[in-house]
């Protein structure tokens, strides 16, 4: 990422940047973390990641509307560029919000690993029908064992009857 620190820009790795780093962008380059936009010429960036809209969003450096619940749709805030998006047109400067697992694509990620971690956990029904497959299963091997014991009371070849069993 580039940024500009004390006055002087310079190439930074993206898990350097802090809240407050001020970061410019040009057409071509992967947005680093979160940004609140303070300059932009004719920004555009490709938000698929997302929103799954595979057409630019236009950028500005106009004011964000207030929400009640204080976190906007990613395609409502056109002030802000989200970490993981792509510049596709233009260039800005925008000042660093959030990054990590605090960003936008941060708060996706948790989401999902919750749901994968939700989803890999039994449900009742699951549970149950392992009950019921483990029932079911002692049950034939109870009336295999069954039918092998009484072909040798009635003296039958152990041989026949043990094939006759496992059948």
């Amino acid at each position: 990422a580039r940024v500009i620190r004390d006055g002087v820009e310079s190439e930074e790795s993206a898990e350097s940047l802090v809240p407050g780093d001020l970061v410019v962008l040009a057409e071509g380059d992967a947005v680093p973390a979160d940004l609140r936009l303070v300059e932009t010429h004719r920004l555009e960036t490709v938000e698929s990641v997302l929103t799954g809209e595979s057409l630019p969003v236009t950028k500005s450096s106009r004011a964000i509307r207030t929400h009640k619940s204080r976190r906007l749709a990613p395609a409502l805030c056109t002030g802000n560029a989200f970490m993981g998006t792509v510049v596709a047109r233009g260039s800005a400067k925008g000042v660093v919000v959030r990054v990590g697992g605090a960003t936008e694509i941060g708060v996706i990620n948790a989401a999902m690993a919750r749901e994968a971690a939700a989803d890999s956990a039994q449900s009742p029904l699951q549970r149950k029908l392992a009950v019921l497959g483990r029932a079911l299963v002692g049950v034939a091997v109870g009336l295999c064992a069954l039918v092998v014991i009484i072909g040798l009371i009635r003296r039958h070849d152990t041989r026949t009857i043990l094939r006759i069993g496992l059948s």
